[in-house]
């Protein structure tokens, strides 16, 4: 699978998260790059929804050598889930974008502002390490292993022929980004954006 390169700090939309359908998943973030890792396991975030606008964020790994196509056979790990710093900053809700600008949503009374722990989640009848996106919420986070700040890798996927369909990466023209940090929010969909630190 050849690739473009690496863009280090590029920024911008990277489609939507898997939301709305249970079931559901993206896995385009990896921790490590996919290619450039010889003789080490390589560690994918995935995002999975396990009800409606509920997504989880749990990490999975695959042992080398690196197959062309990254269909390599995925389990999952609970590791890297001390390595993440997620912050939700705020309510995103599409209701606030309408007119008049006046509107207000309350907070709802579960909901922490702030710096997230991660806890044990079910996806698919596996208790995982992962964090919990309650959307229509703006979320940040940011990669930081041993207390160092670390850049994300975003390989894009196939463009999806139906909900349910599992994710496949893009092998004609393949992306490879290297991000700094995400963001998740809501803007007419559920968005995922790259920024910087």
């Amino acid at each position: 699978m050849a690739q473009d390169g690496p863009q280090p700090g590029w920024k911008g939309l990277l489609g939507a998260e898997a939301t709305k359908f249970v079931g559901q998943e993206t896995h385009d973030i990896h921790l490590t790059d996919f290619f450039g890792e010889d003789g080490r396991n390589r560690v994918r975030q995935a995002g999975h929804c396990i009800a409606p606008f509920v997504t989880t964020l749990i990490w999975q790994e695959t042992p080398p050598p690196a197959t062309p196509d990254m269909s390599n056979v995925w389990t999952p790990t609970n590791e890297p889930s001390g390595d993440f710093t997620l912050t939700i900053q705020g309510m995103n809700l599409p209701i606030q974008n309408l007119n008049p600008p006046t509107i207000q949503v309350n907070q709802p009374a579960w909901l922490h502002m702030g710096a997230q722990m991660p806890g044990i989640v079910n996806v698919g009848g596996v208790a995982q390490t992962g964090y919990l996106l309650p959307w229509f919420t703006k979320i940040r986070v940011d990669y930081h292993p041993e207390g160092q700040a670390r850049n994300l890798h975003y390989y894009k996927h196939e463009a999806r022929t139906s909900h349910m369909q599992p994710p496949r990466y893009k092998i004609v023209n393949p992306v490879h980004r290297e991000i700094e940090a995400l963001e998740y929010g809501t803007h007419v969909q559920a968005y995922r954006r790259a920024i910087r630190r």
